[in-house]
């Protein structure tokens, strides 16, 4: 799904757009960026069961071309939106 802003999504794309536009901000690292992008598809992945399987990352710039990265990089960013996402589920239950 191609938009405006310069960036395209493709399958699947109604909840990554729903939580891109709540989440992304301009001003965000590449890391937080790439984090913020595992994030969609990992979310996209337990509500729609026709998408899964490995999350691939690139990194595409002006300056540095196509960057793809590693099985193991984005397995860290996946073991860290974990402790994020439990961080986030405890929010609304503190308390109660």
């Amino acid at each position: 799904m191609l938009h405006t802003a310069g960036r395209a999504m493709i399958g699947v794309p109604q909840y990554a757009v729903y939580l891109w536009n709540r989440y992304y901000d301009p001003k965000m690292s590449k890391s937080d960026a790439a984090a913020l992008v595992e994030y969609l598809i990992f979310e996209t992945a337990t509500q729609d069961p026709k998408v899964g399987g490995p999350i691939n990352i690139a990194e595409i710039t002006s300056d540095n071309g196509y960057h793809e990265l590693s099985e193991k990089e984005v397995d860290n960013i996946r073991k860290a939106n974990d402790s994020q996402s439990l961080k986030l589920r405890g929010f609304f239950f503190a308390g109660r």
